[in-house]
């Protein structure tokens, strides 16, 4: 698997989260708005599960279409002459 965005995209994705859960976190749970911090925070994680997931069945389906093309263009798949 040549392009490794199913990786780095939910990664930079986590990353970003962690940052602005730890930016707002004194502003929210100090307003006592735990609901409205934690809910967010377990969308945000279920979106960039689901988006590793779906980015990685879309490298898997293109890596098995570029392995089947391979195959049909092999020169074993060519008629005789």
């Amino acid at each position: 698997m040549r392009n490794k965005a199913y990786i780095w995209l939910p990664l930079a994705m986590l990353i970003y989260t962690v940052a602005m859960a730890l930016a707002f976190k004194a502003d929210l749970l100090g307003e006592k708005r735990y609901f409205q911090f934690y809910g967010t925070l377990a969308i945000q994680i279920i979106v960039i599960l689901l988006l590793y997931v779906f980015l990685r069945k879309k490298a898997r389906l293109r890596d098995s279409r570029e392995a089947a093309d391979e195959h049909y263009d092999s020169d074993d798949n060519k008629p005789a002459e």
